[in-house]
C-alpha cells in the first residue's frame, strides 16, 4: 500500500522552497496544485470517516468521488512529468506520486481510509487532524 502522507509532503515540501513573496501572490504554483487534489481526497475519507460510513459506502464514495479526482490527478502528473525537470523538488515530487499512484488506487481494506497511510493513520493520537 503507497503512502498519501509522504506524497504529501513531497509537494509540500516543494510549496515551502519556494520563495514566501512568490507564495503570496496570487498565482498558485504546481505544489499548491498537488495539494489541492490530495485535500479533496482527504476530504472524502473525513467525511466518511465522520459519518461513520460502512464499508459498502466507503465503497461507493470511493468509486462515485475519489476515483475521478484520482484519474484527474493522475493525468495531471502525467502532463507535468514531461513538462519538469526530473532533479528538481518538483520533478522528484511528481515522480515519487507517480511510483506511489498505483500502489494506492484501489483499497483492499475499504474501513482503512484510502488517502492516508493506514499504519500512520492507525496510530495517531485520538482526535488528529490530517
Amino acid at each position: 500500500m503507497g503512502c498519501w502522507a509522504h506524497v504529501r509532503r513531497k509537494f509540500f515540501e516543494v510549496v515551502q522552497a519556494r520563495p514566501k513573496n512568490s507564495r503570496q501572490k496570487s498565482k498558485t504554483g504546481s505544489g499548491e496544485v498537488a495539494l489541492s487534489y490530495i485535500k479533496r481526497l482527504y476530504t472524502i475519507d473525513s467525511i466518511a470517516k465522520q459519518r461513520e460510513y460502512s464499508a459498502e459506502q466507503i465503497e461507493k464514495i470511493q468509486q462515485d468521488q475519489a476515483k475521478p479526482i484520482l484519474d484527474d490527478f493522475n493525468g495531471w502528473l502525467g502532463k507535468r512529468f514531461v513538462e519538469t525537470p526530473p532533479k528538481g523538488l518538483l520533478g522528484k515530487a511528481i515522480a515519487y506520486a507517480l511510483n506511489q499512484l498505483p500502489l494506492m488506487r484501489t483499497n483492499p481494506d475499504p474501513c482503512c481510509p484510502q488517502y492516508l497511510d493506514c499504519a500512520q493513520y492507525l496510530q495517531a493520537p485520538l482526535g488528529a487532524v490530517y
